[in-house]
């Protein structure tokens, strides 16, 4: 206790937890009971624990047990403690891009991309498997045209796009499909361009899009 007093961070296994946790006890600052089960990443955080001056040590630490006893002294004692699961501190998976619809990604298949111009709606199609994910979440697809798109999202940046497989299960049965709304541009130099171009050579741009909805419909 006397390396905690002065600011020391510690890590304890069960053995050396136990009698820390009842000394500590004692005058009223709350500890856990020992869990065994390592943690994951995203349950560990760092938590500052002030403990009053009373608390004394019971016996000498082992030599060679306290490694940060010399460190300079902080306010309190810094303690490595496991993160209640909480929905609102866990790292979610990205809801963006759903398992079904990458199924359907790698399956044959029609694309339809929708945007809307000055003269009205405007529909071109892709592939299925012409679709990639790029590593932060978004939807790539290689424009070989795709002009009049193009030219509407310079005005107007919504799309929508629809995709599905008759050999994916859906809802009520075989046959999947799925309905995105999201932001697009064209993209024609940079990482995201090459990212692309490493795969379909012939494309002139990446077209990239935010998805902001990624809706089964079927």
């Amino acid at each position: 206790m006397s390396g905690l007093e002065r600011g020391g961070a510690y890590a304890f296994d069960a053995e050396s937890y136990g009698p820390f946790s009842r000394l500590a006890k004692e005058p009223g600052i709350p500890c856990r009971d020992f869990d065994s089960t390592p943690p994951t990443p995203e349950e560990i955080m760092l938590v500052t624990v002030p403990f009053p001056s009373e608390i004394r040590m019971v016996a000498e630490p082992t030599p060679g047990k306290c490694p940060f006893s010399n460190r300079r002294p902080v306010p309190g004692a810094a303690l490595f403690e496991r993160r209640q699961h909480s929905p609102h501190k866990q790292r979610k998976k990205d809801p963006m891009i759903p398992d079904k619809l990458q199924k359907i990604m790698k399956r044959d298949g029609v694309v339809a991309i929708a945007t809307l111009g000055p003269d009205g709606p405007h529909l071109v199609n892709t592939w299925n498997s012409y679709l990639k994910i790029s590593p932060d979440g978004r939807l790539f697809i290689p424009a070989g045209y795709m002009h009049k798109t193009e030219l509407n999202l310079t005005q107007n940046p919504n799309v929508l796009i629809t995709l599905g497989s008759s050999k994916v299960e859906g809802l009520h049965g075989m046959g999947a499909g799925f309905l995105i709304k999201g932001k697009a541009r064209f993209v024609t130099s940079g990482p995201d361009f090459d990212f692309m171009k490493e795969k379909f050579s012939w494309l002139r741009a990446t077209l990239a899009v935010t998805i902001e909805t990624a809706v089964q419909t079927w």
